[in-house]
This record gives structure tokens, sequence and C-alpha cells, in this order.
């Protein structure tokens, strides 16, 4: 039957209680200071992408602010696991972190009709507050794209680019980011085609 109010709000909390609990075990297992996480706990912060990446799955509706947290939090997390070395380990983090940055680009913000849920989540993406952390999880994205050496996540880093310049951005953002964001592109597929690599598929 259909749902009460009642019931989809409590639904929701217990999304949003989900999503708060794995934003915090990220935030503890991924430090603001990476210099402050000791290497044992790489598998920690592997299971706790994995756990954001799962909440985000069926978020409810956000905040901006909220957004904007989560934003920060799966740019920081590409950033951190950029800097570890070549291991199985680093590969299954940067694949959580990648599902988390899918998911994010999907969310819904409060207000709006779903038709318009994308417009919204461009146009605060593009927004004077957000936009710093936008552009730096662009070029980690492109630069990650750049580095890896397992096709698999090229490709993927690849379609994160694609999923996040598709957006409807503003239109200076885009101005901004696509020229450089082509250029690398092009080049990273030219690699990959010599290499007889699936990433120009991507």
């Amino acid at each position: 039957g259909i749902l009460s109010s009642r019931a989809r709000a409590g639904i929701s909390l217990s999304c949003m209680d989900r999503l708060l609990a794995a934003v915090e075990a990220l935030r503890e297992a991924c430090p603001p200071d990476p210099k402050s996480a000791a290497s044992e706990s790489r598998d920690t912060t592997v299971g706790a992408a994995l756990q954001l990446a799962a909440a985000l799955r069926e978020a409810p509706p956000l905040l901006p602010l909220q957004l904007d947290v989560l934003l920060r939090q799966t740019t920081h997390l590409l950033v951190t696991v950029r800097g570890w070395d070549e291991s199985g380990t680093t590969e299954a983090a940067l694949a959580a972190a990648l599902c988390c940055v899918r998911r994010l680009l999907r969310l819904r913000l409060q207000g709006g009709d779903e038709l318009g849920q994308r417009s919204c989540l461009g146009a605060h993406l593009a927004s004077r507050q957000a936009r710093p952390v936008t552009c730096e999880l662009l070029s980690t994205l492109l630069v990650a794209a750049s580095e890896q050496r397992a096709a698999h996540l090229r490709a993927a880093c690849v379609r994160a680019v694609w999923s996040l310049l598709l957006l409807p951005l503003a239109p200076d953002l885009v101005a901004f980011a696509l020229p450089g964001a082509a250029t690398q592109l092009v080049e990273i597929g030219a690699r990959s085609v010599s290499s007889h690599a699936p990433t120009c598929l991507a």
C-alpha cells in the first residue's frame, strides 16, 4: 500500500542517520590532515568509503549545507587516496571513492520538483561557496585518470568527470573548466588507444 507521510518521514530519518554515521566514520578514518592518518588505517578508510557509498545510494533530499559537507569529504577522500602508494588497498579505496562521487552527483536537494533536481544540483555545485571544491574535485578526477595503470579505474575516473561536466553547471564555470578538461581527456584517450586500453570507450 501507499506509505503514510509519517512512515515516509521515518524512512528518511533512518536514511539520514545512516548517512551522518557514514560521514563521521569517514572523517575519523580519513582526517583533514592526511599525515595524521596511520598506514594501518587504510583498510578502515576503504570500509568507511564503502559505508558512505551505500548511504548515498538511499540518501533523502538534502539541504545545500549537507551537500557541501559531502562534497568536501568526498573530494578530500580522493585527494588522500591519490597520495597512497600503489597497492590493492589503494585500488579498492579509489574504486569506493569513485562510487561515492557518482552517487554524490545524483543527490537531490530539498525543494524543487523532480525534473528540476539536476538543475538545482548543478547550480549549487557552481555556486560561490561550492565552486572551489567542485573545481578541486574535477581537477583531482582528471589527475587520477591520468595516473591510473588499471584501465577499469582510469575509465571510472573519466566517467566521473563526464558525470560532473554533464550537469547543468553555470556557463562561466563550464567555459572555465571545459577546455582544460577536454584537452586532458583527449590526452588520456590517446594514451589508452596506444596501449590498447578501453578508456576511450568510457
